[in-house]
C-alpha cells in the first residue's frame, strides 16, 4: 500500500527484535503498545503511527496509519475462539455469551485495555465475517507481494 519494500526478519521473540532496533540494526518493527509506550517516552524509539483502525486509549495523541494519509491500511493481531464447524449453535451461542460475559466484565476488560487490546467484542458471524474478509485482505498481500513459503 505504501509501495515500500521492506525486508521480514522472523525473530522467535519480541526481545531480539527490539534489541536490534535500539542498536540500529534493523531500521524498523512492530510493537505492541504496552512495550512500545516505555521506549517512546524515554526517546528510545520514535512512533510512526498506529497500525491498527482506532487510536489506542493508551496512545490517544498517536494517528494511526490510515490518518496519516495510507487509507485502508490495518495491520493488527486479533485473538478469537472457535469451535468445529459442527458444533450446535445453540452451544456456540451459549460459549459466546459465556466468554463474552466474562471477557468483557468491567475487571477483565480493563485488564485487556492496559495490556494495549481494542476489544471488538463480535458475535459469532460477525468473527466469522471477519476472519474470512482478513485472510481475503493477506491472501492479496501475499499474491501481490509474489511471496512464497520457505
Amino acid at each position: 500500500m505504501a509501495g515500500i519494500r521492506l525486508t521480514h526478519v522472523p525473530y522467535k521473540g519480541t526481545q531480539q527484535g527490539l534489541t536490534d532496533l535500539l542498536a540500529g540494526q534493523i531500521d524498523l518493527r512492530t510493537l505492541s503498545i504496552p512495550i512500545a509506550v516505555p521506549m517512546i517516552k524515554s526517546g528510545k524509539v520514535r512512533v510512526l503511527g498506529n497500525n491498527g483502525l482506532r487510536r489506542s486509549p493508551l496512545m490517544p495523541d498517536v494517528p494511526t496509519l490510515d490518518e496519516s494519509g495510507l487509507k485502508g491500511f490495518e495491520s493488527s493481531n486479533w485473538n478469537g475462539i472457535m469451535a468445529p464447524a459442527s458444533t450446535p449453535r445453540e452451544i456456540i451461542m451459549r460459549l459466546h455469551d459465556e466468554i463474552a460475559r466474562r471477557v468483557l466484565g468491567p475487571a477483565q476488560r480493563e485488564r485487556l485495555i492496559r495490556e494495549g487490546y481494542n476489544i471488538a467484542a463480535l458475535g459469532p458471524e460477525e468473527f466469522a465475517a471477519y476472519v474470512k474478509a482478513d485472510t481475503a485482505k493477506w491472501a492479496k498481500v501475499i499474491k501481490a507481494a509474489k511471496l512464497k513459503p520457505e
